[in-house]
């Protein structure tokens, strides 16, 4: 069973002032990694909550640490199958028992594995399930996964082009991995998730 986090924005949790929200998949489902946690962090997601009145769920399925080697090793040498179906059962699980949440304007966000898993999910839920995607400096080819650079990127680009996939991208030059100057990444990723909530 998944371990799953949702957090809210704070007028939701009296009844007399709930309304439906816009809901964030925020992914990572990694091996051996864990992003529910009982701990407090601000990021994206957590300022997407206090100020875009969005609903954040974060999940730990199969792969994930801190439940055991049989729980972890559920994904050995099956990479993309177990942790992303768990992300996507999990959420509709989510979805049924919170109808304030509104399962139309469901998007998904993950970095570095947890970009190679929000397009991966996508792929792999009911068509139109995510109404949208931001993947930040995913793995594409596990051939390449020595470190995650720009090739990924450039390669899911070019593998959403021959499908004929609308997408936006942008490219953050002398930036590594992490990309330690966010502003512009995170305006344009609310401006993104914010425009796929309206419509």
């Amino acid at each position: 069973e998944a371990r799953v986090q949702i957090i809210t924005p704070s007028d939701q949790r009296h009844r007399s002032t709930s309304r439906s929200l816009p809901v964030l998949l925020n992914l990572y489902a990694g091996p051996n990694s864990q992003l529910v946690k009982d701990e407090s962090t601000i990021d994206i997601a957590e300022y997407l909550v206090s100020s875009r009145h969005y609903a954040v769920v974060k999940i730990d399925g199969r792969g994930s640490a801190g439940r055991g080697w049989k729980y972890r090793s559920a994904i050995y040498g099956a990479l993309g199958t177990v942790e992303i179906q768990d992300q996507i059962e999990a959420l509709k699980a989510v979805l049924k028992k919170h109808s304030v949440f509104d399962a139309s304007r469901v998007s998904i966000f993950g970095w570095s594995y947890g970009g190679f898993a929000a397009v991966k999910a996508v792929e792999l839920a009911p068509e139109s399930f995510f109404k949208c995607t931001v993947s930040v400096a995913p793995v594409a080819n596990f051939l390449y996964y020595d470190n995650v650079h720009f090739q990924h990127s450039a390669l899911l680009m070019e593998a959403l082009q021959l499908q004929d996939i609308d997408f936006d991208a942008m490219v953050y030059p002398n930036q590594d991995h992490s990309i330690s100057r966010r502003t512009h990444l995170y305006n344009k990723m609310t401006a993104f998730l914010d425009n796929c909530a309206k419509h």
